[in-house]
């Protein structure tokens, strides 16, 4: 069975479905967005922090790479500068 993540980004009753797959851990996640949106950010290039103003910095890193908040912190853990 796959690992599937849904993450709504719209409360629409039709929205469209964006899929990414993350490269760390292989588990899917399908962004649920509206149309608009959608072909304001793929399709017109708009930055994706003006699409999506509302999301934090991990959540739209999440959409762009397909890498979980998680899975990025375990490939890039802080350094401890001390």
């Amino acid at each position: 069975m796959t690992n599937v993540t849904y993450y709504r980004l719209t409360d629409e009753l039709i929205p469209v479905f964006y899929k990414k797959i993350c490269f760390h851990c292989n588990a899917e996640t399908q962004f649920l967005m509206t149309q608009q949106d959608y072909d304001r950010w793929k399709i017109d290039g708009e930055y994706i922090q003006n699409v999506f103003p509302e999301e934090p910095a991990d959540i739209r890193e999440w959409m762009i790479s397909g890498t979980h908040p998680r899975c990025w912190d375990e490939m890039f853990p802080e350094e401890d500068l001390d």
